[in-house]
């Protein structure tokens, strides 16, 4: 009978195993995690315990470690929804300040835009003023010269006999600017008639006589002068305008109502004294025929007479 050599493999119980591949890797690695951290002096037992002291729940359980205080809550670090509304407001407080500056701008600005508006229709309105005072003062002078050109015809229409005395008592410049207007032919036929002295000084100063704007200016500039003379001289006044009613009575109605009619034009307070010098008989003649020119006219020299 032979032998037969058998190795017997050894059996682990389930205790066994347990014990050699479980609990004693772990309880070698335990401690020597235990050596390393007592070597590299980290407390481990405080580290596990303020971990745990954090979780949620869980820390309620396990107080702090010691040395070591639980970080306060503070109402500041609470997010509750009054400081959220809180909070809101003061953005929303700090936007109304921006939009009330900005608006302030614009308006100031929309202001100082209004003014220079103003200012420019301002000068607007000044240049339109100027324009009609510009475009009056033009219309007034063309009137002025169509006055004393009818005033001119009428005297060359006139008898130059009739016609030399009443421009004899114009002053220089009126009657230069009456002649002025005048035809060559009839200009000769009225010096004829005029005295020497007065053609002359007539004649002398139409050769040195200046542009018609400039010489209608100069005689209202005499005639003013003449008229303040008058005021503080009666007696000439009163010579000059008896000379004139004079002259005036002798003409026939119609034509001494066109002469006074075109000289009321230009010198109304003339007339009236001529006209005052004048008999009832001459001056009513004088009027009617004034009437039948011009009724408006009339009534205003009739006004003035009265007064």
């Amino acid at each position: 009978m032979s032998n037969v050599n058998t190795t017997e493999t050894p059996s682990y119980s389930v205790f066994e195993r347990f014990l050699i591949w479980f609990l004693i890797p772990i309880v070698f690695t335990i401690v020597l995690l235990f050596v390393l951290f007592y070597i590299l002096d980290i407390d481990v037992t405080k580290k596990v315990q303020s971990t745990l002291h954090n979780i949620p729940v869980i820390g309620y359980m396990i107080p702090a470690p010691k040395g070591e205080e639980a970080d306060p809550v503070t109402t500041e670090d609470v997010v509750t929804p009054e400081k959220v509304a809180e909070e809101k407001d003061k953005e929303i407080a700090s936007l109304k300040a921006q939009i009330t500056e900005l608006q302030g701008k614009i308006e100031q600005s929309g202001q100082s835009t209004a003014s220079k508006e103003q200012e420019v229709q301002t000068l607007k309105d000044k240049l339109a003023a100027v324009e009609d005072q510009n475009r009056l003062k033009g219309k007034t002078d063309e009137e002025y010269s169509k006055q004393v050109q009818d005033l001119a015809n009428v005297y060359a229409k006139m008898n130059p006999s009739k016609a030399a005395p009443i421009m004899e008592n114009l002053t220089l410049k009126e009657s230069v600017l009456v002649m002025s207007m005048m035809k060559t032919d009839n200009r000769v036929k009225v010096l004829e008639k005029m005295n020497p002295k007065k053609a002359a000084e007539v004649s002398i100063a139409m050769k040195d006589s200046s542009p018609v704007q400039n010489l209608e200016m100069e005689a209202l500039r005499e005639r003013l002068k003449v008229n303040e003379e008058e005021k503080l001289s009666g007696n000439g006044k009163q010579l000059n305008n008896a000379d004139l009613g004079q002259t005036f009575a002798n003409m026939t109605p119609k034509s001494a109502a066109t002469v006074l009619l075109e000289m009321y034009k230009i010198a109304p307070s003339k007339v009236i004294s001529i006209l005052s010098e004048m008999d009832s008989n001459a001056r009513s003649q004088v009027m009617s025929a004034l009437g039948e020119l011009d009724k408006e006219q009339t009534a205003g020299i009739a006004n003035k007479l009265s007064k």
